[in-house]
C-alpha cells in the first residue's frame, strides 16, 4: 500500500519523495511538530487551534516537552 500512495503522491507533486503513513491525523500532527520543535521548544498557536483543544497533549508528549502556547485572536475564515 505504501508503494502506490508513494507513486500516487510523487505524480501529484511531481518529485521524488518517501510517504511515512501513520494510524491517524493525531500521530500525524504529533509526528510533524516533534520533527520542527525541540523539547525545550514552543509551539505557538491560536487558543483554538485544532492541536490545542483536541490533541490531548500528543503534541507534547511527542516532541518530549515543549509548550504549546496559545495565543488569542480572530481566527481566519
Amino acid at each position: 500500500m505504501t508503494e502506490r500512495v508513494e507513486a500516487k503522491l510523487k505524480e501529484i507533486f511531481e518529485t521524488d519523495l518517501a510517504a511515512f503513513l501513520v494510524a491517524t491525523g493525531t500521530a500525524a500532527n504529533a509526528l510533524s511538530l516533534s520533527l520542527l520543535t525541540p523539547s525545550w521548544g514552543a509551539i505557538y498557536c491560536h487558543q483554538d487551534a485544532h492541536i490545542a483543544v483536541d490533541e490531548c497533549g500528543a503534541p507534547e508528549f511527542y516532541t518530549g516537552g515543549a509548550k504549546l502556547v496559545d495565543l488569542a485572536g480572530d481566527m481566519a475564515s
